[in-house]
């Protein structure tokens, strides 16, 4: 949709390059966004909750 706008002013071209850069990485991020919660829900209950608790070897569990 960005591409069909056409201009002539340096700093307008720059800016809608910086927008298409940034639209396209926050498509990347929403792609593994999206991976992460279908293996996140594609598990049982006990493995959701261990998703979010840190194990150390001394200690109990830390949320």
């Amino acid at each position: 949709m960005l591409g069909r706008i056409e201009t002539t002013d340096e700093t307008l071209s720059a800016l809608k390059t910086d927008l298409s850069e940034s639209i396209a990485d926050l498509n990347i991020r929403v792609i593994e966004q999206q991976t992460w919660l279908r293996s996140y829900f594609a598990k049982g209950k006990t493995a959701r909750k261990s998703a979010f608790t840190t194990y150390t070897r001394l200690r109990p569990p830390v949320k």
